[in-house]
């Protein structure tokens, strides 16, 4: 009985065989047995065309993209979104993109700075951070410009008994100021966060003259189920208040993750 020869087969479409194999069925000739779903095994004589050369496959050692796949792949690319660069906005007295703080912290988004200079007389201004900074673009900062220390006073301004107040907000920064003549309060604070968020710095701040009742530096009164994180209270000078009787420097509630270093309490 004359013996049938083995036919020879081959793997069509398996972009994930390595060159080592596709070499071996080329040269070999050996039959591969393929288990995986979504392989074709075919015999070597009905291989298109293209995919054939004289004594077996034309092995490419590259993997096979469908021109068609690649295109979209790069329309796809070119249709994504980049992230947006990070500005400085500069507030001054002239010269800069603001003259009101709480205007330029009313564009600044997540990655932003707000850099606040000198001038002769305060900022007569309380502060509302409106959105927070994210993880992907980063803080949104508000700092004082290198080497000076600009004021933030509540004299005669109207609004919460709060200079800088930050309410469920994350990824945010308050560097460098000095903040005073926050008068008349019953339950106020220099800076007071307030309800969740995380990732908040509060640095090398200056705050004196809270006159009032619970009139006190720095509050953190964690309100919500979800806990304020990743807060740094550091470096801030708090003075000449009237805090009874609450404190000067306070963190309450639901606070999980914070730092509160080098911070100077007196008089």
């Amino acid at each position: 009985r004359k013996e049938r020869p083995h036919r020879r087969l081959v793997v069509v479409g398996e972009p994930d065989l390595g060159a080592r194999t596709c070499q071996g069925i080329c040269e070999s000739g050996s039959i591969l047995e393929a288990h995986a779903r979504g392989r074709r095994i075919l015999p070597a004589n009905r291989i298109p065309r293209k995919t054939r050369k004289s004594g077996g496959m034309n092995c490419d050692r590259r993997p096979m993209v469908p021109p068609m796949r690649a295109v979209a792949l790069v329309l796809l690319l070119l249709t994504l979104p980049l992230p947006a660069a990070a500005t400085i906005y500069t507030v001054a007295e002239s010269g800069g993109d603001f003259t009101v703080v709480q205007d330029a912290l009313d564009v600044a988004q997540a990655g932003d700075t707000v850099q606040v200079h000198e001038k002769p007389t305060p900022y007569f201004e309380r502060l509302v951070f409106p959105r927070s900074g994210n993880a992907g673009s980063g803080h949104i900062t508000l700092e004082a410009a290198p080497g000076e220390q600009p004021a933030l006073d509540g004299t005669g301004v109207p609004g919460e008994q709060f200079m800088i107040l930050i309410d469920t907000k994350s990824y945010l920064k308050v560097i460098g100021f000095e903040i005073q003549n926050n008068l008349g309060v019953t339950d106020g604070s220099g800076i007071r966060i307030l309800g969740s968020g995380s990732h908040l710095e509060i640095r090398n701040n200056r705050i004196h003259d809270m006159r009032g009742q619970n009139a006190m530096g720095i509050t953190v009164y964690a309100t919500e189920p979800t806990a304020i994180s990743d807060l740094v209270i550091s470096g801030n000078e708090v003075y000449d208040s009237e805090p009874a009787t609450s404190e000067a420097i306070v963190l309450n509630g639901n606070v999980d993750g914070f730092v509160v270093e080098d911070n100077y309490v007196h008089d």
